[in-house]
């Protein structure tokens, strides 16, 4: 590294303590709350997470090491955010995209999604949810149904999310229906294959995408209520689904007794239990990773980072939630054991992950944030997708642990942003507009 490199970095790491001051003084301004900083939604969802986590969680020998884990990742998002406000000016510009293209590019992967979503059913020939032992049948679906037109099916999830955002920025009553009616489909199509996780994303980053692109990143006391009020309900509503592929278990109840009714089962008990394990996954696969690596599972110094990606090769390629699930020998029904933001920078980095990642990933978000404050549509999509993937996804499973997801929507997400004006100017050059 240069000297005036070296120079530029000491000097933006000396403004880490001011650019996070600057960051809740915004956060806290006019007497409302940017719910959607990274110093909130972020640093909030870490601390709810795990610090709920470190509490519901069994006793461990790893408890001590695991504390550690947490409070050096708080002080790396910290830090995180202080970098990152620091480093990009708020009053960053980007080009809006003419409503049309963008809503054709919308529609574009909806359809793309709904068709491959559509042909998923008809190639496996069944609906997951429906199958008896719902949490292994959803995986040997997934299986039978393959690879492309699972990641194709997905791309009906940014689709809906750029209609909602055009549609709200424009005020079109018309359009915010359809568009919501979008968000129903594929929530209710994902809902089908017996998987969680895509379900709840297209209505979850649907509704913060809506409350960005309506300029409503600043909430006051009722809306701020309102905004814990419904993710809270989201939680209950994972814990009903989480309840609904337990109960579709025979080993939950045993097999039935000759001449005897089964018992129904006890939803409010089984959900019970799908919350608790719903919020201590990150504390409790931590747990399981200090367990594995590196003694059973050497180091992967990044590679799990990548791990989905390689799922394309030919063969069978496992990605790291699969190998650690093997390394402990663990044979429950389902996915494998996804890590969690600290437990995947552990198992690349050893403790120093703790801080390093968190830090970076704080750093990154921040800097988006800063950059996409005028909240056009196509921004809009592309944080409510990012603050949802680092602030949920990425503290409970990780950040690319079983999907090739995250890659394709920050990619599709990405292209609306800085690739659909690209195209807009190259169609007015040749005299067809995006409206003709």
């Amino acid at each position: 590294m240069t000297r005036p490199a070296l120079d530029r970095l000491i000097h933006a790491l000396d403004g880490i303590p001011e650019g996070l001051a600057a960051a809740y003084r915004d956060a806290l301004a006019d007497r409302r709350l940017a719910w959607a900083s990274p110093a909130v939604f972020t640093v909030g969802a870490y601390l709810g997470f795990y610090g709920i986590g470190l509490i519901l969680s069994d006793p461990s020998p790893h408890l001590p090491a695991m504390a550690l884990a947490v409070a050096a990742g708080l002080v790396g998002v910290l830090a995180g955010i202080g970098l990152g406000w620091r480093a990009i000016p708020g009053s960053t510009r980007v080009q809006p995209v003419d409503r049309r293209l963008l809503t054709r590019y919308g529609l574009l992967l909806l359809g793309v999604g709904l068709v491959a979503l559509v042909a998923y059913f008809v190639k496996i020939g069944y609906v997951p949810l429906f199958q008896p032992g719902l949490e292994q049948s959803r995986v040997d679906a997934a299986e039978e149904g393959g690879a492309p037109l699972r990641v194709l099916s997905l791309l009906a999830l940014p689709g809906t999310w750029i209609l909602v955002a055009q549609a709200v920025a424009s005020r079109d009553r018309r359009g915010i229906i359809l568009a919501t009616l979008a968000v129903a489909v594929v929530a209710l199509g994902f809902t089908l294959t017996g998987n969680r996780s895509p379900a709840f994303m297209a209505v979850e980053i649907g509704l913060i995408t809506g409350l960005l692109a309506a300029g409503k990143d600043r909430l006051g006391a009722r809306g701020v209520a309102l905004l814990a009020l419904i993710g809270i309900l989201f939680v209950v509503g994972a814990g009903l689904f989480g309840a609904f592929r337990l109960a579709s278990r025979s080993d939950v109840y045993g097999p039935p007794v000759p001449n005897a009714r089964p018992a129904p089962p006890d939803y409010p008990g089984l959900t019970a239990v799908a919350i608790k394990g719903y919020l201590v996954v990150p504390i409790r696969n931590l747990d399981y990773t200090l367990d594995g690596v590196p003694d059973r599972i050497g180091w992967r110094f990044g590679l799990t980072y990548f791990q989905p990606l390689l799922t394309v090769l030919p063969g069978r390629q496992n990605t790291f939630d699969a190998d650690l699930k093997a390394a402990l020998g663990q044979r429950y029904a389902g996915g494998g054991t996804v890590p969690g933001l600290l437990g995947e920078a552990f198992a690349n980095f050893g403790p120093v992950g703790w801080f390093l990642v968190p830090f970076l990933v704080g750093t990154a978000i921040t800097a988006l944030y800063r950059a996409s404050r005028a909240w056009t549509p196509a921004l809009a999509a592309l944080y409510a997708y990012a603050i949802a993937h680092v602030s949920v996804g990425g503290v409970l499973s990780g950040l690319a642990m079983a999907s090739v997801f995250p890659f394709m929507a920050y990619a599709v997400l990405g292209f609306a942003v800085v690739g659909l004006p690209i195209v807009e100017r190259r169609l007015d050059r040749r005299g067809g507009g995006a409206g003709t």
